[in-house]
């Protein structure tokens, strides 16, 4: 039974390898070496190289070190600032860190999930050097009004296409937006080798000057005379390797197959799923054709965080990976949110789990003003307790005197007893839902971000609990009025 539940299981992401990838991979084991040791890397960088019209590509062991290369190439200084949407992978920020410059985080737009011009103008300053625009998650930005804003303001375009590829924006295809434009061929994405990247540029000095320092500061020869083994710059070894360079030429070749089966994919997904409610799939805007490499969904109003909707759907063996936490959430860039970050993009939040903007100041303010109220949350559940246990008493001493008395009595007090136990319910339940409000917001002061929402649902179910006894005595301060009318009627005739 677990082996078919096993079976059963609908992944998030997989590879489409057929007998292409495994014939070139095989040739790659078996004949991929000396002389050939980068024939399948030459033979993927010229073919890529013209399915995306950038005169220059440079492979690497990752797309972060293909952004790593694109920040070391702009010879950025510690005072110059570069632009990166709050809502991306990691690495689209974390190496202008690696380069001593700094990040400056802006929100993305609520539709498109992607940076907009008008944000990216807004947080423009004299250091402002380079902004990097990421294509996320296969969807593309108002590209003609980004570009607009940067060359009016001289600022260097760092395109972030490692998941757009395949994606166009007006019929040009992502990656040649960018001065320099980066890929990713991770196991997840599109075109998958494992691991790997690819910078591409149509800057000749831009592409010699990643290439040198992508090998350890080294480069052969032209005449075979000169210095072999010898470093110019201080380099690295963000090199690829055969093996997965000709997993991705097979790959590559296959592109519009897998952009068809991708989108059939979400069609059928988009299909099933579009009566939900509160449930929005891969957005795309006009002029974007998406690749939909991996069909994502926006949850609203569902009263759970996106780790819990994991575990739900994990136990129904549907596999699903969140998206992205906002990177100004994350302790390494704690020192780079805007101070401006609400003012800036106060009309362009994403309010949701997925997508949203959390600054450290907000975040701040919202704990200190929620843990004000706890000592007054306290106080107040107080009374009801103590008025819950006394009439818990009544009740209790009624129910032993109707044993303990004359019969003729017993049918009250038993009434009496029954009477008494709903305030004394209500109460004890109102005191607790208090206390336990109290106690989660005391959590959430300490750091346990998940206690908010179970604030939130305590003091809900206090509200509930409040409307249904003024709901009861209403109903019964009605009852008692007819009945004094009735009998105010009666005692006057």
């Amino acid at each position: 039974m677990d082996k078919f539940k096993e079976s059963r299981r609908i992944p998030s992401a997989g590879p489409s390898i057929t007998e292409a990838e495994i014939e070139l991979v095989s040739k790659a084991i078996k004949d991929g070496w000396g002389p050939k040791m980068s024939y399948y890397i030459d033979e993927f960088t010229d073919e890529f190289s013209k399915y995306v019209g950038m005169k220059y590509c440079l492979p690497t062991s990752h797309c972060t070190d293909a952004i790593h290369l694109a920040m070391r190439t702009l010879n950025l200084k510690p005072t110059d600032e570069v632009i990166v949407p709050d809502m991306t992978w990691v690495a689209s920020a974390a190496p202008v860190i690696y380069v001593g410059a700094k990040p400056v985080l802006v929100d993305v737009d609520p539709k498109s999930w992607c940076i907009t011009a008008d944000q990216i103008e807004k947080s423009i300053t004299p250091n402002t050097k380079a902004v990097v625009v990421v294509d996320l998650l296969g969807n593309m930005p108002e590209w003609d009004e980004i570009i607009k804003v940067c060359k009016k303001n001289n600022i260097v375009i760092i395109e972030d296409a490692s998941e757009g590829i395949g994606a166009t924006y007006k019929g040009k295809l992502a990656g040649t937006f960018g001065d320099i434009s980066l890929f990713s061929f991770n196991a997840t994405k599109l075109i998958q080798s494992g691991q790997g990247g690819m910078l591409c540029t149509n800057n000749e000095g831009t592409y010699k000057s990643a290439k040198l320092m992508s090998h350890h500061g080294m480069d052969k020869p032209l005449d075979g005379v000169g210095k072999y083994y010898w470093s110019d710059v201080l380099g690295y070894n963000y090199g690829w390797t055969n093996i997965q360079a000709a997993l991705a030429l097979a790959q590559l070749r296959r592109i519009d197959e897998l952009l068809g089966y991708k989108k059939w994919l979400f069609n059928k997904y988009d299909d099933g799923l579009k009566s939900i409610p509160n449930l929005a799939l891969s957005p795309s805007e006009e002029n974007v054709s998406h690749t939909y490499w991996i069909t994502t969904a926006l949850i609203n109003d569902y009263g759970i965080t996106k780790e819990e909707f994991k575990v739900i759907l994990d136990k129904n063996n549907i596999d699903i990976r969140p998206i992205f936490y906002p990177l100004s959430a994350m302790p390494p860039f704690e020192n780079y949110v805007q101070k401006n970050m609400d003012e800036v993009n106060s009309d362009k939040k994403v309010q949701s789990e997925e997508a949203s903007v959390n600054s450290n100041y907000l975040d701040t303010l919202t704990r200190l003003s929620l843990t004000s109220i706890v000592p007054y949350a306290w106080v107040c559940s107080l009374p009801f307790l103590l008025s819950g246990v006394a009439t818990g008493v009544i009740c209790i001493v009624f129910l032993w005197k109707a044993f303990d008395t004359n019969a003729l009595f017993s049918p009250m007090l038993i009434i009496s007893c029954i009477v008494y136990a709903l305030p004394t319910y209500l109460t004890i339940t109102l005191g607790l839902r208090l206390a336990r409000f109290a106690k989660y917001i005391s959590k959430y002061r300490d750091g346990d971000e998940t206690a908010l929402r179970n604030a939130i649902c305590s003091l809900g179910d206090y509200f509930k609990l409040q409307a249904t006894l003024i709901g009861i005595s209403l109903i019964l301060s009605v009852f008692f009025l007819v009945m004094t009318f009735l009998f105010g009627m009666t005692f006057l005739k």
